[in-house]
């Protein structure tokens, strides 16, 4: 299946809404996470961290790993805040 890297290393960090609706400033993490490879969404619960944001903010993927040794990262382009995607590649 897609990927098989047998990698499932990555961190989520949490960011404010920067300069021209990039993100700016780190708010929280980054924490350690880990990526399932059955084919399900990976959810990584971040309730016991205390976070509070408010307004605007980015959740951050950060691949830990040199390709191909990373968790394959899929999106959901079909739902209404699809387009609430920012990527740096």
């Amino acid at each position: 299946s897609w990927p098989d890297t047998g990698r499932t290393a990555f961190k989520v960090a949490i960011y404010d809404n920067g300069p021209n609706n990039t993100p700016g400033k780190l708010l929280a993490g980054p924490f350690d996470a880990t990526a399932l490879r059955n084919g399900e969404w990976t959810v990584v619960d971040l309730a016991s961290k205390g976070i509070v944001v408010n307004g605007t903010f980015y959740m951050v993927y950060i691949q830990v790993g040199a390709y191909p040794n990373t968790p394959g990262l899929g999106v959901d382009k079909s739902s209404p805040t699809a387009s609430r995607s920012w990527n740096l590649i």
